[in-house]
């Protein structure tokens, strides 16, 4: 039944109708549509009332709680799927209920009023991730990441003071460069093409920033070489440039960007920094110039960087976001741009500060997290 109109209000209606009132008049007279009362007349709505169940309300829990669980451990259902786990259940009970649709499963109506009836249902596009990163962020593993960070909290005082408190990461750019944004086209045509404005040649951008919002000049790693241009002059301020054979971060371009932080970081000490367990940020080299700096560094712990590493979380999406659709930009000007590593830096620099990154970092407030827990 129509939200807008009552149950009771449909009834007497009906009733006055029945009574040989004129269909138009009845309808002007309880404020229901003429078309609406005419599909009640005809039996249209004839399935609304809710006892008409296919499942029991304690049955309906157990389902919703089969999907909550199976969510939680990796392996979501999908609508489909529910609506077959449903049907089981009526034909094991030996139910005929007049939601049934052949020997399908339930129909789209039943589905509906379900999610009605259970509104913390919600349906969603998954992120596919590794199984091994199901099952890595633990609530034993969180909480003792969240201890080693208390007593380091409490050894060094760093309560209250999130301007010490920073966390370092990489993304690559290159391979791919979709953008988020619908486009505008013919009603009836049904496939769009869009133009590949970026070219497959992999950069990293290592950055980095405090509980407190302040951001470290980013890192850029370009592959095999630098490009021939001013690629420096070009990029954001104060940013440091690197090469290795692949594009990405190794052990001896991390100990240079340890260089780079120190230069910029908060001249306070000790400093607290938060990073991934990747080879390249272990090693002893790293290891000695931390502790002959005062700095001291947290690894998270593997497979769990989806939902502990800030920059993951919140920060890397808008920037690469940012910089696709400034890429996608000047291809509409230049139908034969390519952003390649000639003039990659001069994209970020725009996309570093389109939405900025101080304003997500400090919304994340990683290091207060962690003190709170």
């Amino acid at each position: 039944m129509p939200s807008k109109y009552s149950e009771e209000v449909i009834k007497q209606a009906l009733l006055a109708v029945e009574e040989g009132g004129s269909l138009r008049r009845v309808a002007a007279q309880f404020g229901v549509p003429h078309t609406t009362l005419r599909d009640w007349r005809r039996g249209k709505y004839s399935h609304l009332p809710h006892p008409n169940r296919a499942l029991l309300p304690n049955e309906e829990e157990a389902l919703v709680s089969y999907i909550f669980w199976m969510a939680a451990h990796g392996f979501p259902i999908t609508e489909s799927v529910a609506l077959v786990l449903a049907i089981q259940v009526c034909k094991a009970l030996g139910r005929n209920n007049p939601f049934l649709k052949n020997d399908k499963g339930l129909s789209r109506m039943w589905w509906s009023r379900f999610r009605a009836r259970h509104p913390t249902v919600a349906s969603r596009r998954p992120n596919y991730i590794q199984a091994e990163r199901v099952h890595g962020a633990t609530v034993a593993r969180v909480d003792e990441l969240f201890h080693i960070c208390q007593a380091l909290y409490d050894h060094h005082g760093f309560r209250g003071t999130p301007e010490l408190i920073y966390n370092c990461d990489e993304t690559g750019f290159g391979d791919k460069g979709s953008s988020r944004k619908r486009v505008l086209c013919n009603k009836g045509q049904r496939t769009v093409y869009a133009q590949q404005v970026t070219t497959r040649e992999h950069v990293t951008v290592h950055c980095c920033a405090s509980a407190a919002g302040e951001v470290i000049p980013p890192f850029v790693i370009f592959e095999k070489c630098l490009p021939s241009t001013a690629y420096s002059l070009e990029g954001p301020p104060n940013a440091l440039y690197g090469v290795s054979d692949t594009g990405y971060m190794d052990s001896d371009l991390f100990l240079k960007w340890l260089e780079h932080f120190v230069r910029y970081a908060r001249q306070e000490r000790p400093l607290l920094l938060f990073m991934d367990q990747h080879e390249a940020h272990v090693g002893t080299g790293v290891v000695d110039f931390c502790r002959a700096n005062q700095i001291e560094v947290v690894c998270l712990p593997s497979h769990t960087t989806h939902v502990l590493q800030p920059l993951d979380v919140s920060v890397y999406g808008p920037l690469k976001a940012a910089f696709t659709d400034m890429a996608r930009c000047l291809g509409l000007v230049r139908g034969n741009l390519t952003i390649g590593k000639r003039n990659f830096t001069p994209v970020l620099k725009v996309a570093h500060w389109s939405r900025p990154v101080t304003h997500i970092i400090s919304g994340v407030g990683f290091g207060r997290q962690a003190c709170s827990h």
